[in-house]
């Protein structure tokens, strides 16, 4: 039962499935025809810390990844509803994520808080920062018909607050609050590399 919950992130399958994370329950759940929910994923079955459902997205195999808090673990779920850990990001929060195909494999993106990292993940307990937010919090992705990726952050700048360990970044940025930024993630022969930041003009201010 959800209904006392908070919808904080939703996805359609394929076919046309609704599935829904709910905090702080911490569960995703798919919607029935009947419009009924059932549990379809518990991740605090593999981890009893996890409660909040961020984010989600599907990639192109149709395994389903699970952006969590507060523990910062991303799950890989696959159509059955059995998951596992895919990635710690050692952020508390993941509250965004994005697949993509980049060459021949495919990407996950994943956006942390409270250091606004970015992350690009290629493979299980695989992953490259590829970009450092002056921002807390990277709060939505979108990908640019270009190959670049769009970044809304938002919070505090980072250098208020000590920042938490994680894998050294590989690109620092110098974006000014509410502007959104664009990095050039998985560009040939860039991969392990500091990535290329790109200033644009601002958009709508998040």
């Amino acid at each position: 039962d959800w209904s006392s919950d908070v919808c904080s992130s939703d996805l359609i399958d394929k076919s046309d499935r609704v599935y829904v994370g709910a905090s702080p329950d911490g569960k995703v759940y798919q919607l029935e025809g009947n419009g009924k929910a059932r549990e379809f994923f518990d991740p605090a079955k593999l981890d009893a810390k996890t409660k909040y459902i961020w984010s989600m997205a599907f990639g192109a195999d149709g395994t389903l990844y699970v952006g969590t808090g507060d523990r910062g673990k991303i799950f890989r779920v696959d159509a059955s509803g059995k998951g596992d850990v895919y990635f710690e990001t050692n952020q508390t929060h993941v509250m965004t994520l994005l697949t993509r195909t980049a060459g021949s494999g495919a990407e996950l993106l994943a956006g942390t808080e409270p250091n606004g990292l970015l992350y690009e993940i290629t493979a299980a307990n695989k992953a490259t920062v590829i970009y450092d937010s002056p921002l807390s919090e990277i709060h939505q992705l979108a990908p640019g018909a270009d190959g670049s990726i769009y970044v809304a952050t938002l919070g505090q700048s980072t250098g208020a607050r000590q920042r938490q360990a994680t894998p050294a970044p590989a690109a620092s940025g110098g974006h000014s609050a509410g502007q959104p930024a664009s990095v050039r993630a998985g560009c040939p022969g860039h991969r392990g590399r500091p990535a290329r930041q790109q200033h644009r003009p601002a958009l709508d201010q998040a």
